[in-house]
């Protein structure tokens, strides 16, 4: 496994890379672009990267395989944006901040609907294929962060500080009702319904934030109405 540390990595791609372990590493405006055809994925494979930090970088429609991530920081005000990739035990681990993982593969009207029905259904048929997507067990967010764009039921998750929410559960009360405090679960409730292809969803507490006991409060209050698991 190639190792690079102490550095800053920048510009486009279009093949992806696989076999590094990055250490210390500044992502600074890198973009990986559009894929033209449903399916065909950029390879992101076999990388472990620890204590690394994110600039206004995106990645469009990409496979990230075998990923092991502990420690991003986010430098500005710009998230970094994940649009339509998929996830294949991909682990993360310590803080983690400004990420934001999208259902759609571009945005605005880089796509027809069409075009993106045809990525959802290239989506769904990838991880028929998936024991498990993503292991947030030991990660902390504490800006926050919202998984509506993957299967619930194949992220792995701390009892303790994140929840399992199915949507037939959702449908049969008026959760909207509940007290949901400034914990933001309402709001990503709702992505979740009107905007996910999956039918459950994982919700994090903002660990490591002054926010932390109020959303596991409110995480538990999902609990015991049976809403959460």
């Amino acid at each position: 496994m190639k190792q690079i540390s102490d550095t800053t990595i920048g510009g486009r791609s279009t093949s992806g890379f696989s076999d590094f372990s990055l250490a210390r590493v500044t992502f600074d405006s890198c973009y990986v672009g559009l894929q033209s055809v449903p399916g065909e994925l950029t390879p992101f494979t076999n990388l472990t990267l620890t204590d690394v930090s994110h600039v206004n970088c995106s990645i469009h429609t990409s496979r990230l395989e075998r990923v092991s991530l502990d420690g991003l920081k986010r430098v500005g005000s710009s998230p970094f944006f994940i649009w339509g990739c998929v996830f294949n035990q991909v682990e993360l681990r310590g803080k983690v901040s400004g990420l934001k993982i999208n259902r759609a593969v571009g945005a605005g009207t880089m796509v027809t609907p069409t075009q993106q029905e045809a990525w959802d259904l290239a989506t769904e048929t990838y991880y028929e294929g998936v024991e498990w997507a993503l292991d947030i067990s030991n990660a902390k967010f504490p800006g926050g962060i919202t998984f509506e764009a993957l299967p619930g039921h194949k992220v792995k998750r701390n009892m303790e500080t994140q929840v399992l929410v199915r949507r037939d559960k959702l449908n049969v009360v008026d959760w909207q009702k509940l007290d949901f405090g400034a914990s933001g679960f309402d709001i990503a409730l709702s992505w979740f319904l009107d905007g996910s292809q999956f039918d459950s969803v994982v919700l994090a507490a903002r660990t490591a934030s002054k926010h932390g006991m109020q959303d596991v409060a409110v995480l538990d209050m999902l609990r015991k109405q049976e809403l959460a698991e």
